[in-house]
């Protein structure tokens, strides 16, 4: 009798416990829900020179949660180092900020969102040149010696090769982001490549770059 009864108590603690995870998990889901309206709102009434751009120098990555209806809950990461993170809004008594990195739109933690460093607080030098899609230009990294960057003629991995991209190749012109990969040109040729290697910090020789529109009014090749 004992034994039943401990056993009552137990299963009872348990779908307790249940109950209240499923009841903050839905919680959660809520606010989130709403810092993604309130995140495509404010996206939508901002103007070009007026977008709040942000770089994470934390020294480590910042996980995100993706607004991604097929696959709810998907998290990437934001790599220190990261720049022309535009953050949107961060609602009072909220645990979450909704922000958008590569194309992908989503929410970090308020947590997280504070160690963010606003664009006019960098040193000149150190800022890179931001547009709504992103980075103006952005440099091939974490590929090895021996290898390239692939060129695709969309945004997937399954997406026909349509050119290669030198590992140490600098001034890749962005055309906008879509789910992490970022349709850029470089000589001469357009696609889609795999935004996880690419960086919006350039080194040394990338400080010159011009896009193809000022080269073309240049007359340069």
């Amino acid at each position: 009798m004992t034994i039943i009864f401990r056993t009552t108590l137990s299963l009872l603690g348990i779908a307790a416990i249940i109950a209240a995870c499923s009841a903050q998990l839905h919680a959660d889901e809520g606010v989130k829900d709403q810092v993604r309206e309130l995140t495509e709102t404010i996206k939508g009434t901002l103007l070009d020179n007026s977008i709040p751009f942000y770089s994470n120098l934390s020294g480590k990555p910042i996980p995100m949660k993706v607004f991604d209806e097929q696959e709810p809950g998907r998290e990437v990461l934001i790599p220190d180092g990261a720049a022309c993170i535009i953050l949107y809004i961060c609602p009072v008594d909220d645990n979450y900020c909704g922000i958008e990195y590569h194309g992908l739109n989503g929410i970090i933690s308020d947590v997280d969102a504070t160690t963010l460093v606003s664009y006019y607080m960098q040193e000149e030098r150190d800022k890179p040149a931001c547009t709504r899609d992103g980075a103006a230009f952005f440099e091939v990294r974490n590929v090895a010696s021996d290898d390239v960057l692939n060129m695709r003629d969309s945004n997937g991995p399954r997406a026909r090769k349509i050119g290669s991209i030198p590992h140490v190749a600098t001034c890749l012109e962005n055309h906008g982001c879509v789910d992490g990969w970022c349709r850029v040109e470089y000589d001469h040729r357009i696609g889609w490549v795999n935004g996880a290697y690419l960086t919006e910090k350039l080194s040394r020789a990338g400080e010159g770059c011009v896009t193809a529109k000022e080269r073309l009014l240049q007359g340069t090749p």
